[in-house]
């Protein structure tokens, strides 16, 4: 085989390598999104029957304000400890 054949040869795989490593990559990140879409759905679902069992003589209406008040606050504690986790390991 000649060099440049060899070289060619060498190169096409590498690239070969590189694209299904990037094919991998994009599909972890995609099953990781719906592991998270998941978990948000079910962390949605367990708010809705907290509220719903808790407070069963609030309006609908009242309730659906209820569970995004305690999602939003959820999230603003998380958001914190991410950063503050982020902070604490530079």
């Amino acid at each position: 085989m000649s060099y440049h054949r060899r070289i060619h040869g060498n190169l096409g795989s590498e690239q070969m390598l590189m694209e299904r490593q990037e094919m991998d990559q994009r599909a972890a990140a995609n099953a990781n999104k719906e592991t998270v879409n998941q978990e948000a759905v079910s962390l949605l679902q367990n708010e809705i029957r907290n509220v719903a069992n808790t407070w069963p003589f609030l309006s609908p209406e009242m309730q659906r304000t209820l569970v995004q008040h305690r999602l939003e606050c959820k999230a603003m504690v998380l958001r914190r400890a991410l950063v503050s986790t982020k902070s604490s390991n530079l």
